[in-house]
Order: C-alpha cells, then structure tokens, then sequence
C-alpha cells in the first residue's frame, strides 16, 4: 500500500534567494525573493514578496508586493495564518533537517 503523505508536495521550498509557501488548499503561492538595491554608495538588503492565486487558466499574479527585513519577518508574519498551516510545518521540518 502506497503512504500518501509520502508522496505529497511540500507548502515550503526554499530557493537560492528565498523560498516559496503555498497554502493548504493549493490556491494561493507568495514567493519571497531577497533583493538588493543600491542608493548611491549605500547597498540595501530586504525581501520582497510576489503572490499568486490560482484559477482555472493557471496561475495569475497579483499586483503589489510586501517587503520584510528578513526571511524570519515574513515568518513571523504568516506563521498564525491559518490558510498557510501545512507550509509551517514544512518550514519547521525544513529548519530541522539543515
């Protein structure tokens, strides 16, 4: 007998430059992206998010974007979200095994 849950997608992926959550029912992907902009002489470091939902033609993405200081700011952001338990989870397992 084949374990299901084995064979699910992860709701966390981590990326080179950030990593993506999708929610527990599929229809909503925000992927966080460091990004780094330089002012004159002076580098800034920040996240930016772009968010996706999910509709019969595919993915659409959503206009606006969020930006957070660290990965761990917009952990903190989503962590109570219900809509986003599953990706939590892989995200605390993630954190576990690295």
């Amino acid at each position: 007998m084949i374990n299901i849950e084995e064979h699910r997608v992860p709701k966390f992926t981590e990326h080179p430059n950030g990593f993506e959550v999708v929610s527990n029912d599929g229809s909503i992907k925000i992927v966080l992206q460091h990004t780094t902009v330089m002012n004159g002489s002076m580098e800034s470091d920040f996240y930016s998010t772009k968010t996706w939902i999910k509709e019969e033609s595919g993915w659409i993405e959503v206009n606006g974007t969020q930006t957070y200081p660290t990965k761990e700011a917009f952990i903190e952001v989503i962590r109570d979200n219900e809509d986003f338990t599953q990706a939590m989870r892989d995200y605390e397992e993630y954190k576990f095994n690295i």
